[in-house]
């Protein structure tokens, strides 16, 4: 198993460094200070809002880590588990899904609160009723593929022995792929409304600007997203006959058509890359190496005294294991957390290069992030924590100063600052 580990570990670490744009100009990118493209104001609410945001945000967080691991690194989740009739399948499965709901009750509190930060600055459009049934129908939906998925390994475990992880592993890396492929048709329309863009000037601009980029757009989705959010935004899904590019229809009702071009610009960048289906790739294979990880270190004779489970050749055979699996995906969740949001940045930033290309129109570009972090609240100067764990895009000021290097490079007008003050980067 640990062979096994390490050649998939290193096929990983090749994927990552041949899918992962590292430099995206070829000339550095010096971001100024966020006052230099921002208002005091702006800056001062858009700290405020992450201020009041993160004890609620975090807390629940951390919250989750430490129930997680109060129920698999003791002994109270195998109590509970083995409390549970019905055969080894159902008291697997259905143990997940009692953990998962009581993780879920116990962080309700503060989800609670940190929905009322949204509703405070705007951000929310909800009212409670569709919210929980938003948090029921994420419930109805999470808990019993994850139990499915950890009952699932038992059968593994208890069918093919010592040898489990070899099916157990392409079962959960076949698992991702099917989720990336199907989540946008099977799950993103039962949380939102998706209409094709009405016909339009803009809409054929986009058709038009699409082909010039040689990415096939059969239809750009609207988002009913404004019944939520007031919070500007796009992306894309899916890939190959699933793959689709959406508007929130809150970005269509408030951004200059400048605007909106250059935020499909940056999803086409997304599309033509296939980053989906690239970082599917390395989540299949991050999953397969998680379980292979864990059936690792269940062997692990301490590990196994703490959560009350007797030691054996083949630990995952035993339903009771299942708390003890949802601990160890929770820490592996942690661990993997920076490099999955560095992955992100980077492939953000690639897209946004693109956006610049196929425009050729710095200047409305640093009006669009400025309207989106503005819109959204974006914190333009985070701490290092919060942006190193928690922050899958470049900051603001990040993204500005990509779109000033990119007009130095191609010798177009660097765009001013805020206060039309000297825009050098260098």
């Amino acid at each position: 198993m640990i062979l096994s580990i390490s050649v998939l570990a290193l096929v990983l670490a090749v994927l990552v460094g041949l899918f992962t744009p590292w430099h995206v100009l070829s000339v550095p990118i010096h971001p100024l200070p966020a006052s230099s493209d921002f208002a005091q104001a702006e800056i001062s609410k858009a700290k405020a809002f992450h201020s009041a945001l993160i004890p609620w945000g975090v807390g629940s967080w951390a919250l989750g880590f430490v129930l997680a691991g109060l129920v698999g690194f003791t002994n109270l989740g195998a109590k509970f588990i083995n409390l549970l009739p019905g055969s080894f399948f159902l008291r697997a499965f259905v143990g997940v899904i009692a953990i998962e709901l009581a993780f879920n009750l116990v962080a309700l509190p503060l989800d609670i609160k940190r929905e009322e930060v949204f509703r405070t600055y705007g951000l929310s459009t909800q009212n409670w009723r569709g919210w929980f049934s938003d948090r029921l129908q994420h419930f109805a939906l999470n808990a019993p593929l994850m139990a499915l998925a950890l009952a699932s390994l038992v059968i593994c475990a208890r069918l093919f022995g010592s040898r489990w992880w070899i099916v157990g592993g392409a079962a959960t890396a076949l698992l991702v792929i099917a989720l990336s492929f199907g989540y946008p048709v099977l799950v993103e329309p039962l949380f939102n409304k998706f209409t094709p863009m009405a016909p339009s000037p803009l809409r054929q601009e986009l058709i038009t600007m699409a082909a010039r980029d040689g990415v096939p757009v059969r239809q750009i989705l609207v988002a009913d997203a404004s019944r939520r959010t007031t919070a500007l935004n796009a992306y894309v899904s899916g890939f190959g006959a699933s793959r689709r590019i959406v508007l929130y229809d809150v970005l269509l009702a408030n951004a200059s058509p400048e605007e909106v071009k250059l935020v499909v610009a940056h999803e086409l960048g997304h599309a033509k890359a296939n980053d989906v289906g690239r970082f599917t790739l390395i989540g299949a294979l991050s999953a397969a190496i998680g379980v292979l990880a864990i059936g690792l270190l269940v062997q692990w004779k301490p590990l196994l005294d703490r959560a009350g489970l007797p030691a054996s050749l083949n630990p995952l055979a035993d339903p009771r294991s299942v708390a003890l699996v949802l601990a160890l995906i929770t820490v592996l969740t942690l661990v993997q957390q920076p490099v999955s949001a560095l992955l992100s940045r980077n492939i953000e930033a690639r897209a946004d290069v693109h956006a610049l290309n196929l425009t050729q129109d710095p200047e409305a570009f640093v009006n669009m992030q400025r309207s989106l972090a503005i819109s959204n609240l974006s914190d333009p100067s985070p701490s290092r924590f919060a942006f190193w764990f928690f922050d899958n895009h470049p900051t603001p000021p990040q993204r500005i100063a990509i779109a000033r290097s990119f007009a130095k490079l191609n010798h177009l007008q660097v765009p001013p600052t805020l206060r039309n003050g000297p825009s050098d980067n260098g």
